[in-house]
């Protein structure tokens, strides 16, 4: 799957991507936070500089925000709500990658993260974190698939 392939699906839901080399899960590229789009243009020219290169998701205050959820029992256990029926991919942990739209609460909120004494638990990724974007594979072979294709 081409770099453009993975991107197009998640431009067109206003998630911002940014180019990290092949297996990574975060871009080495300078000012990447800045350099994150969702101009199709843009990703054509990616496209061609950095072939089979991953993407990485951004999650940006002016948009979406993201839910990174490494161990989902734990956190329903923890009373976290149900996960909407929203784009969702799953990461090779297994763990899930929830996208959404930022509303005044969520942006309130700012960046958290959940641990017990097993590692993380959830966390929320507020302003320039990334999650590795559905498409793409891990140094390790692991991959990242979308799973729920809602809006």
């Amino acid at each position: 799957m081409s770099l453009k392939d993975i991107a197009l699906p998640l431009i067109q839901r206003g998630i911002r991507v940014v180019p990290a080399r092949p297996g990574q899960r975060a871009s080495t590229l300078k000012d990447w936070p800045n350099l994150a789009s969702t101009n199709p243009t843009v990703i054509e020219e990616w496209d061609k500089q950095y072939p089979n290169w991953n993407l990485v998701c951004v999650a940006r205050l002016d948009d979406v925000a993201i839910l990174d959820i490494d161990d989902l029992e734990a956190a329903y256990k923890l009373n976290m709500p149900k996960v909407p029926n929203t784009f969702t991919s799953q990461s090779p942990r297994p763990g899930f990658h929830v996208f959404f739209h930022h509303t005044a609460r969520s942006r309130a909120l700012g960046s958290r993260v959940v641990r017990n004494g097993a590692g993380t638990i959830v966390e929320f990724k507020h302003h320039n974190q990334t999650v590795c974007a559905p498409g793409c594979t891990r140094d390790d072979g692991g991959k990242y698939v979308a799973i729920d294709e809602s809006h």
